[in-house]
């Protein structure tokens, strides 16, 4: 005695399958058959000096899509046909006078898993290429990332779920879209290492840190533990010591640094049984391959 009803003009058999259709939002009173959600990025950075140094590219997205919150039916009584992320590249141009205009560079179409309709995460890498059509469209891609222009990268994803039909009586849900994480590495012929458009050698910040006193794990076996470390970047080891020698790579000693282990070679007897080292932080590396981060557009409505 719960729950919405149907009323049909004319009798329907009572072993007969009844179906019905989602219905996402309505416009004018008028439902609508499809329905989508989006993300808007923007990539700013200018990283080519001329067209010659592109070889490619990959864009890295990470997203959760999907219907949460059902109730009335299952999702395995959902069918679906048409469920699809799309992914635009625009060049965007600044005038002199402020005036932004859109140049669609290219455009893929992702299918996404109709068998898998609840919300979950997917991950992505997609080929620079995947969206040229042309020959010309590459060379308006590398226009747009290239130096000396007013051009930004635009980038659009949606997803998109069209024309879905429920076995049962009534379906509810919502469709959500949430965009994880994105990412784009280039591939050029040289690169540069520049902060503020000055060349840098080293491509992290150097912090130290002294005395660092190792966990004794078995005999001549010592292992650098999360306690002891302040950070988690990745490290330089400058010296190791007893408490009155000084230790030497190879010769007193073998580093592992996948495991952060010292093993120690032959027999030490001359020291408290502690061992102390000075290590560098390779603090906020920059990671082969990685320019930078796409930044989101945030919109904001009274």
């Amino acid at each position: 005695d719960y729950g919405i009803f149907v009323d049909f003009d004319e009798a329907v058999h009572r072993d007969s399958n009844v179906y019905g259709s989602i219905h996402f939002a309505k416009i004018n009173d008028t439902y609508l058959y499809t329905f989508e959600l989006g993300d808007e990025l923007l990539y700013k950075y200018d990283i080519l000096n001329d067209d010659t140094e592109y070889i490619g590219g990959n864009l890295h997205l990470e997203l959760n899509v999907g219907f949460k919150d059902v109730i009335y039916s299952e999702l395995t009584q959902v069918i679906c046909h048409n469920y699809t992320l799309d992914i635009e590249l625009f060049r965007m141009h600044t005038d002199n006078d402020d005036e932004i205009t859109l140049h669609q560079i290219g455009k893929t179409t992702i299918p996404l898993d109709t068998t898998l309709l609840g919300y979950h995460q997917y991950a992505f890498d997609i080929s620079i290429s995947d969206f040229f059509s042309y020959p010309e469209d590459q060379e308006e891609f590398i226009r747009t990332i290239m130096r000396g222009t007013s051009n930004d990268l635009y980038v659009r994803i949606n997803s998109s779920i069209v024309n879905c039909y429920v076995d049962g009586h009534l379906f509810k849900g919502m469709y959500a879209h949430e965009l994880v994480s994105a990412s784009m590495q280039i591939q050029t012929a040289q690169s540069q290492l520049l902060f503020n458009d000055d060349e840098v050698d080293t491509p992290y910040i150097l912090i130290s840190q002294d005395d660092v006193v190792l966990t004794k794990v078995e005999a001549g076996s010592y292992l650098f533990g999360s306690n002891a470390l302040l950070y988690d970047f990745n490290f330089i080891l400058n010296k190791l010591r007893t408490d009155s020698t000084i230790l030497y790579n190879n010769t007193d000693y073998t580093f592992d640094y996948d495991s952060k282990t010292i093993t120690l070679n032959g027999v030490y007897r001359d020291y408290s049984g502690y061992i102390f080292a000075n290590i560098s932080y390779k603090a906020f590396e920059w990671q082969s391959g990685s320019i930078s981060t796409l930044e989101p557009i945030t919109v904001s409505f009274n």
